[in-house]
């Protein structure tokens, strides 16, 4: 009937949204991994660079290097641009006393 044939277009409908909603998310996601993937590549090109030449490059250090501080008792803290992904967590700050 014509009442039926509302019901299930109405079904479908919503079902159509939700899942467009769903589709949506996940082209966000891809478009994220995506990102990283390129980071990641990036990364491992600048490794393999530094061990093939040994030669710490103000380019490199700009790439993997967020900031660099020094504080009164001569602690230096460096923060890096990149995060231990696999952990969710940032990557621990480098600290050498001097």
């Amino acid at each position: 009937t014509g009442e039926e044939y509302f019901e299930l277009k109405t079904g479908y409908e919503q079902s159509i949204h939700e899942l467009s909603g769903g589709i949506e998310a996940l082209e966000k996601s891809m478009d994220v991994l995506d990102s990283q993937l390129i980071r990641y590549r990036e990364m491992e090109k600048d490794a393999k660079s530094l061990a093939q030449d040994h030669v710490l490059t103000a380019e490199l250090i700009e790439r993997l290097i967020e900031r660099i501080e020094i504080d009164h008792e001569r602690n230096i803290h460096v923060m890096f641009r990149f995060k231990n992904e696999f952990q969710g967590k940032a990557v621990e700050p480098c600290t050498k006393n001097m």
